[in-house]
């Protein structure tokens, strides 16, 4: 794969890294030669993205997949236990978000506390620990 940039050595955390988007980023960032963490709830999704890194020759980087619900601070403090057996992540990438039903009227407030709290306060908490980390270990990241 030719990149014009290389991430050899940098290891990024990616949420809602199953589909999508974020299964995007972590083949970009992979082919780049990044160690990609893909993150979200849906383990078997993370799962196949990560096996699909891991085993094209198309990446020059490997992947990892890492149960965390960025709605759960619980939930994301344990991911990042478990993140650090893979290497402290220096890129994160906020990606996990979520939809509501298309009309404002169908719209129940539980529902739409459940866009706010994955797309708004789930970036927030996980930029928060990310950064918590970094200031810890004494490292830069973005």
């Amino acid at each position: 794969m030719n990149n014009i940039f290389d991430l050899t050595g940098n290891t990024a955390l990616i949420t809602g890294g199953g589909t999508g988007l974020g299964q995007q980023f972590a083949r970009c960032m992979a082919g780049a030669g990044a160690r990609v963490i893909l993150t979200g709830r849906r383990l078997e999704k993370l799962n196949a993205a990560a096996d699909h890194i891991n085993n094209c020759s198309d990446y020059s980087g490997s992947a990892y997949a890492v149960a965390m619900d960025v709605t759960d601070r619980e939930s994301i403090a344990a991911a990042f236990t478990e993140i650090g057996g893979y290497g402290h992540p220096t890129i994160l990438v906020n990606n996990a978000g979520t939809v509501a039903k298309p009309l404002l009227l169908e719209i129940s407030e539980s529902d739409w506390d459940a866009v706010l709290d994955t797309n708004l306060k789930g970036a927030w908490l996980v930029a928060n620990e990310f950064t918590r980390q970094l200031i810890q270990k004494n490292m830069s990241g973005s």
